[in-house]
């Protein structure tokens, strides 16, 4: 077979609305079936079960992605002083937001 020709050719009704789909009637549910469908959804196959989104990434994760990122711009011909300026920036962010959201804690425990 040669480039640019097509085995079995079918034209644009046909594609636009398929024999193997228009033969089929729609299928009627009656009003029970739709309520028990609603009513217990873990028995519909089709739906995706949803899990929890992860938990956010520490600030010591951040901080080692970021190191991650500086050096893989420290090594790039077209990184420009600005690029790594904003690195440090947002790594000068995650170690504030990492000690503010450490915990006090008295002297006396510091030493124990």
């Amino acid at each position: 077979m040669a480039a640019g020709q097509i085995k079995d050719p079918v034209s644009v009704q046909e594609f636009l609305s398929p024999i193997d789909e228009a033969a089929g009637e729609p299928q009627v549910c009656t009003i029970e079936e739709i309520i028990e469908e609603h009513l217990n959804p873990e028995q519909n196959d089709d739906e995706e079960i949803q899990q929890p989104p992860p938990p956010p990434p520490t600030a010591q994760e951040a901080d080692t992605a970021l190191k991650l990122v500086r050096e893989y711009l420290v090594r790039q011909d077209e990184t420009e002083r600005q690029d790594i300026l904003y690195i440090e920036q947002i790594a000068r962010r995650v170690e504030g937001c990492r000690i503010n959201s450490s915990k006090q804690t008295t002297l006396e425990r510091w030493f124990t």
